[in-house]
């Protein structure tokens, strides 16, 4: 029923020239990531400071797997904590060690790596991305050289941690207004039909 419905649809786009359907979607649910905590991520430099401690005090990258590794305190996962959660980890960890841990650990974030996302299907240049900061829809998309002629504008989608998020391209552009061209997360996938 649902694929009579896409023909008949499809159909109807091409002999009636009527437009496509509205992406009926609440955007507003989505997070901003520019306004919310930063998290560790893979790839990401931690300054860990010990006073007193030279063996521990050090910049650490956080692993693929998310850890990093005290030479003191072994392994402490970091992806995904914020600075002072990492910060508490560490001095949990190290407690046993090393007296009054919570006024003698400092840590702070030496180097962020650039957030990664990738723009697969009918684009231009599909691949796999960096940038420093949290990009928009439209900016991915122009990154990765925009639609080409044989894409399906009004079906792409992003798949983020489980979620599919659809995203009208023709839509956008004429009605720029409310929040439909929102921000990427690291690791979304924006996929274009």
């Amino acid at each position: 029923m649902c694929a009579m419905r896409l023909l008949l649809c499809a159909l109807g786009v091409l002999l009636l020239g009527c437009p496509p359907a509205v992406i009926r979607f609440d955007y507003s649910t989505l997070p901003d990531p520019n306004k919310s905590t930063y998290r560790v991520q893979s790839g990401d430099r931690v300054n860990v400071r010990v006073l007193r401690n030279d063996a521990n005090t050090g910049v650490y990258v956080v692993r693929p797997d998310g850890f990093i590794s005290l030479a003191l305190g072994g392994e402490i996962q970091a992806r995904g904590l914020t600075t002072e959660e990492l910060r508490r980890a560490v001095v949990d960890r190290l407690r046993k060690y090393i007296e009054n841990a919570d006024e003698m650990i400092y840590l702070s974030l030496e180097q962020m790596q650039g957030i990664r996302y990738s723009v697969i299907g009918e684009v231009t240049r599909p691949g796999f991305f960096e940038t420093p900061r949290y990009p928009t829809v439209l900016e991915a998309l122009a990154n990765a050289g925009g639609p080409n002629n044989y894409a399906q504008s009004d079906a792409i989608y992003i798949l983020r941690e489980g979620q599919r998020i659809p995203f009208s391209y023709t839509q956008t552009i004429k009605d720029p207004s409310g929040n439909r061209n929102f921000y990427l997360m690291n690791g979304d996938v924006v996929v274009v039909p």
